[in-house]
């Protein structure tokens, strides 16, 4: 049996310009694929998903003119004394009998005389605050020209500095009031605590109350001079109102500008 080996059918050689011509179409094949991947890509990129919520990075805070930005004064220090824990203090006999309860709005000498000095700070800045504008003493302003020697802007500046001034002046009168009506609740209850076997504690007693008049002993004078500047302001208020529009009718200068509603 013979066995027919197959033979293999040979094709004529590729010439070098074929060559060429293949490998133009090989390569223009690539291209178009990558070009395709490439499109397929973006469109996949762009797609999302409406059900997944996107991430976004938040603005970054940009802080202006951070010099101009002060502390709220008229609530300097209380914070920090009214965080002290509360407690119901009174006293009580060797027995333990209670005689006499403290109202609830003294929670120990400490919280006490926190509250003093963060008074007497706010006082002071509100002095130091508002000296510059004293100091100008629009009231006594009694010419155009005199008027006019002021830029309109700072007179704009100086009236809305005068009208914050209320609700400070309020907030420190509060305090006194608060700490005054609190040590007279006190002084009261103090009164009625009576130790007819312990003489001595009485004494304790009286200069218990001698200390806590001690703590609200400058109040007066802090009081007075809150008073006199709130009268200075006012004035200095009611005189820069009619000034600004002085100085707008009258001053032949570049700050000047149209009237305003106030």
């Amino acid at each position: 049996m013979k066995i027919k080996w197959l033979r293999v059918k040979r094709f004529p050689p590729v010439t070098s310009s074929a060559s060429c011509a293949l490998l133009l179409v090989a390569m223009g094949t690539f291209a178009l694929a990558s070009a395709n991947a490439s499109v397929a890509q973006g469109l996949m990129a762009n797609y999302q998903d409406t059900a997944k919520p996107t991430r976004e990075k938040a603005p970054k805070q940009i802080l202006l003119n951070p010099s101009r930005i002060k502390p709220d004064s008229s609530k300097l220090g209380n914070d920090s004394c009214n965080q002290m824990e509360a407690k119901q203090l009174g006293l009580r006999s060797p027995g333990g009998k209670s005689l006499v309860q403290f109202d609830k709005c003294y929670k120990g000498r400490l919280h006490n005389v926190c509250l003093a000095k963060a008074l007497s700070v706010m006082s002071s800045s509100l002095q130091r605050d508002y000296e510059k504008l004293v100091e100008t003493n629009y009231p006594s302003i009694a010419s155009a020209s005199a008027v006019c020697a002021f830029k309109l802007s700072q007179m704009s500046d100086d009236l809305e500095t005068s009208k914050a001034f209320y609700a400070r002046y309020k907030a420190l009168i509060d305090g006194y009031d608060e700490r005054l009506k609190c040590t007279d609740l006190l002084l009261k209850a103090l009164e009625k605590a009576t130790f007819p076997d312990l003489p001595n504690v009485e004494k304790t007693v009286k200069s218990m109350a001698d200390e806590l008049k001690n703590d609200v002993a400058q109040f007066a004078n802090e009081r007075q001079a809150a008073d006199e500047l709130l009268a200075k302001i006012t004035d200095a208020q009611k005189a820069l109102e009619v000034h600004s529009d002085v100085h707008r009718a009258m001053c032949i200068t570049a700050d000047a500008g149209p009237a305003q509603e106030r």
